[in-house]
């Protein structure tokens, strides 16, 4: 198993996988070995920093590799890389506190610290000497150990099918940029550029064998009608695709011009990732938690999936990714926000402030229900495009119960009576940038326009409540 850390020619392999024999599972199980924190600091040829490039691009403040876009966007390294830990004299010098970070990181030029995650691509082999010389050649299996998944009860395969084939045309468009489709589904080979192994550009497809548990009197029939997961899955129909270029794996190709998937043009490490993928409206359908709402709104990235006050560290202090989210405040009518550039995912890692309490428990139901939530709250707010959807900004997006006193009060007003699940969002048209008055350059406020939106979403219902005008009925 191995990863690239900034080139396809930089690698390591240890403290990764290790190969396990278990009298319940079998012999050669793949398992990741547990690292916690998940990321480290990387020693590089006896060396723990990087030299970050003069006058490099840049996405927010993580510095960007580019990509030759003419030949499909293939990547040779890693497609963002954490550079704001300045090395100088000696000292590490956290970039974050730094006003105009994004900038200095553009401005490169600096030795900065750098990070590894422990994922990589890698195969397993079986021998069978039985069948030795039966067979014209024996293929190794494909074995990613990829970034967390944020969602383990949320399977791509199911989000892939309820996109294709329920969600009504009329919203789709206020979805994803990428439809959710998974790694199963893409026909490119494994990675050529692995050593020792006997990967070929013809192998567009593998297909894989997999026993039962080990039990003697087990005899089971395999069932055409896919199940609902109520449970993590490690099939690649479960992972997402490499779709530009994905979350789960990327792609790349040979010099000779042969395409093929590959694990480092990620992030490096995953949290820069992270926080790219899921503040960018959960760029990767699924698997990346949907954060654009914890962060200042940001044109062309408007909530998708939204997460709830708790999930986010509103309610409760304990946000998914260690990032509170905003706040209101009243006296000047602004919300107060963490400043995109100065949140540091890398960070919060290092300091396993990552949480999968909340994320864990959505299923894919939960998850297809905010979805198309928030979708319909857009049409109401007559807003289709991705520039009219971006001018919304989320300040509270809860569950709500039967039997709340708001929601009683909402039924009552409109002679209506809403079935589960329900969901309450506080909208407002977000405004101009203000500098925080403690010139703290880790937040941000943002001024609102006009008056708050208070909508109570069912699945067949909106109730709609404008400021302190009284409930309105919305059959969209």
């Amino acid at each position: 198993m191995e990863r690239s850390i900034l080139t396809r020619h930089l690698l390591f392999s240890d403290d990764i996988v290790n190969l396990v024999n278990d009298d319940y599972l079998g012999s050669g199980v793949v398992v990741p070995i547990h690292h916690k924190p998940l990321v480290k600091t990387a020693i590089i040829k006896e060396r723990t920093y990087i030299q970050s490039p003069l006058n490099g691009p840049t996405l927010s403040s993580s510095v960007e590799i580019p990509v030759d876009e003419e030949n499909d966007n293939f990547r040779h390294a890693p497609e963002y890389i954490h550079a704001r830990t300045k090395i100088e004299n000696g000292n590490h010098i956290d970039l974050n506190d730094e006003d105009d970070v994004n900038n200095i990181v553009k401005g490169g030029n600096y030795e900065a610290l750098h990070y590894i995650d422990f994922t990589g691509d890698g195969w397993v082999k079986s021998l069978c000497p039985e069948l030795s010389n039966s067979i014209p050649r024996n293929i190794p299996a494909y074995s990613l150990v990829t970034a967390p998944d944020f969602f383990p009860n949320t399977d791509q395969r199911e989000l892939m099918d309820w996109y294709d084939q329920v969600v009504p045309s009329h919203l789709k468009e206020n979805l994803w940029r990428i439809p959710p489709e998974t790694l199963s589904d893409d026909r490119i080979s494994p990675n050529l550029q692995l050593k020792d192994v006997d990967f070929r550009p013809e192998d567009k497809t593998v297909t894989a064998i997999v026993s039962s548990l080990k039990n003697d009197n087990m005899i089971m029939e395999t069932s055409l009608v896919s199940s609902k997961t109520d449970r993590h899955s490690y099939l690649p129909d479960a992972a997402s695709g490499w779709f530009a270029p994905g979350w789960d794996i990327s792609h790349d190709r040979t010099t000779a011009g042969e395409e093929h998937l590959a694990a480092y043009g990620l992030g490096s490490p995953f949290p820069e990732d992270s926080k790219l993928c899921a503040a960018l409206s959960t760029f990767w359908p699924a698997v990346a938690p949907d954060a654009a709402r914890t962060f200042q709104p940001m044109a062309n990235w408007p909530t998708v999936s939204p997460l709830t006050d708790e999930e986010i560290g509103i309610i409760g202090g304990n946000p998914w990714d260690g990032m509170i989210g905003p706040k209101y405040i009243e006296q000047d009518n602004t919300i107060e926000y963490t400043e995109f550039d100065h949140a540091d995912y890398t960070f919060n890692a290092l300091h396993n402030k990552f949480s999968l309490s909340f994320t864990g428990k959505i299923d894919i139901t939960e998850y297809q229900s905010r979805v198309l939530s928030m979708a319909r709250v857009y049409r109401v707010l007559n807003s289709i495009s991705i520039s009219q959807r971006s001018s919304w900004g989320i300040i509270s997006f809860t569950n709500v119960f039967p039997g709340s006193n708001e929601l009683i009060s909402a039924e009552n007003q409109t002679g209506t009576s809403l079935s589960i699940p329900i969901y309450r969002f506080e909208m407002f048209k977000h405004g101009d940038r203000i500098p925080h008055p403690t010139n703290n350059p880790k937040k941000i406020r943002v001024s609102i326009i006009g008056e708050k939106i208070t909508l109570i979403v069912s699945p067949t219902l909106i109730l709609v409540k404008r400021g302190n005008d009284p409930w309105e009925v919305n059959n969209e």
